[in-house]
């Protein structure tokens, strides 16, 4: 008689589609805003306990925000190509906001695209493609490398849903706990949102497209 090997649960190969969202997130959020957080350094100086709390609330909700972004598009297909994009972007505006004090407005937009060939050629340095490489490039290609497990039909849409539910939640907690420190940092230093890394580049990009 032939034994019949027994059958092998087929293993779900892969990275959880919302691990690869919340480290991307943190990636973005903490590496692609020096600018933004030397602001922040600058404003308040070394942090109380009252303020270290509040500095946390400030990178937890910037997370929150970008990791509920990401889950709108955590889908087979586009997921990828989106967060590669977004990453790679995100490190070409890094470097110029770090290495020049630019800030990526409508103004800044726009004066960039009338520079020609010759101002652009300038702009290339070796520093810029070192910065390119290791925190552009190589994070792109091992998203584009790694395997992720996604969630299938209508599992997909209520876990991305419940995700995004829970940040705004979240968001709205972190408001009401910390309504007084948002509100006075809102009032008092408005140009520290022209400095998150990527959401006022896309917003100067809709603001310029709007204007053609």
């Amino acid at each position: 008689m032939i034994k019949k090997k027994p059958i092998e649960a087929k293993s779900s190969a892969g990275i959880d589609i919302a691990w690869v969202a919340l480290a991307v997130s943190v990636y973005i959020i903490l590496v692609f805003n020096i600018s933004f957080w030397k602001g922040i350094v600058k404003i308040f100086g070394a942090p109380d306990s009252g303020e270290f709390f509040f500095f946390c609330s400030m990178l937890l909700s910037l997370v929150a925000a970008a990791n509920m972004i990401f889950s709108l598009f955590s889908f087979r297909y586009i997921f990828k190509p989106i967060v590669i994009l977004i990453v790679i972007s995100s490190s070409l505006i890094a470097f110029f906001m770090d290495t020049y004090g630019i800030m990526m407005d409508k103004g800044m937009l726009q004066n960039i695209l009338e520079t020609d060939s010759g101002e652009v050629m300038e702009l290339f340095s070796f520093k810029l493609l070192i910065h390119f490489f290791f925190l552009g490039m190589m994070p792109a290609l091992l998203i584009g490398w790694i395997k992720i497990k996604y969630r299938k039909n209508i599992k997909g849409f209520f876990f991305c849903s419940g995700i995004i539910l829970f940040s705004a939640v979240f968001l709205g907690a972190n408001a009401v706990v910390f309504f007084k420190d948002y509100a006075s940092l809102s009032r008092n230093h408005r140009h520290l949102r022209f400095l998150i890394n990527p959401s006022y580049f896309f917003y100067s990009v809709s603001e310029y497209a709007q204007d053609l």
